[in-house]
């Protein structure tokens, strides 16, 4: 079965989508990354070459002096592949440019966002759009034909993250990452240096849609749970005692102005974030949103943003 890359959408010089086109007209069950590594010569329109990849092979040097790039393809999950790729045409070139495929397979995602942060909201569109029934379990269970969608809070984060953000998710070296393990691989990332995978956000007014927000379950609260973490959905709102965060999650406790109509499982509400006066870091949540101003639990937030 043969297969081929067409680009998706315009080469910009930095980056772009590409979409993996099965010749039998069927998708295969992989995701993989290119990265393209490029002469910093700036050249028009070189003639296009074809240079075979073989998924975790070395990376290939183009014969063409003119068109020379280094391809190497990464292979996440599933089969391996021989893919014939033709060099697209360059305006100018200079830096090194991640080049994503994304196919779709049995309850997996094809994304084609430019950034982590849009494949992550990108998924959360997907599960807003197909969803039927969905429930708080801490065992993951998806079923894309059934509409069925089943997590609990870090379940859904890993879910997303391992097809939006895979290095972000190897950061956290555990076979089944806990919010524990979210903030412990945070706390160690310094604000100004960010990780591969991640970049901690310091100020909650600072955080975008498609971060991921965090918060560990103080020892005297009685609660089995780590914590808690979901997916700011929208531009934090400074109100009166912090800020309104509207966070895709998986709970069974509904927030304020809570979407979920059975109570449980996945959707979206406001949660209150207080912050330290001086340095605009979160220091407390209220579960409810505007309606828990009285009742915030103290707790350090930590909010990250997936890279890659």
């Amino acid at each position: 079965m043969g297969h081929s890359l067409d680009l998706a959408r315009r080469w910009d010089g930095l980056s772009s989508n590409l979409n993996l086109v099965s010749s039998s007209g069927s998708a295969p069950a992989y995701t993989g990354r290119f990265r393209l590594r490029l002469p910093t010569r700036l050249f028009a329109a070189p003639p296009a070459s074809s240079y075979s990849v073989s998924p975790g092979g070395p990376v290939l040097q183009g014969a063409n002096p003119l068109a020379a790039w280094r391809l190497s393809f990464q292979l996440f999950q599933g089969p391996a592949l021989s893919l014939a790729i033709a060099a697209p045409k360059f305006a100018a070139l200079g830096s090194t440019a991640a080049l994503r495929v994304s196919t779709a397979s049995k309850n997996a995602l094809a994304l084609t966002g430019l950034t982590a942060s849009a494949r992550v909201l990108e998924a959360l569109h997907f599960i807003e759009k197909r969803v039927k029934t969905t429930v708080y379990n801490h065992k993951t269970q998806v079923d894309f034909a059934k509409g069925q969608f089943e997590f609990d809070c870090s379940g859904m984060v890993n879910w997303i993250l391992q097809q939006a953000a895979p290095t972000a998710y190897a950061e956290l070296k555990s076979e089944r990452p806990r919010v524990a393990e979210y903030v412990k691989a945070l706390k160690k990332i310094p604000y100004d240096q960010p990780s591969a995978g991640w970049r901690r956000v310091q100020k909650i007014a600072d955080a975008e849609p498609g971060d991921v927000i965090a918060w560990p379950t103080p020892d005297w609260y009685p609660s089995d749970a780590t914590g808690h973490m979901g997916i700011v959905a929208a531009k934090p709102e400074k109100v009166s005692g912090g800020y309104l965060i509207r966070i895709a999650d998986a709970t069974s406790l509904p927030h304020g102005e809570d979407s979920r109509e059975g109570g449980t499982g996945f959707g979206y509400g406001d949660i209150l974030i207080t912050v330290d006066p001086d340095t605009g870091a979160g220091t407390g949540q209220g579960w409810t949103g505007r309606y828990s101003a009285n009742t915030v639990i103290k707790t350090p937030i930590y909010v990250g943003r997936p890279l890659q």
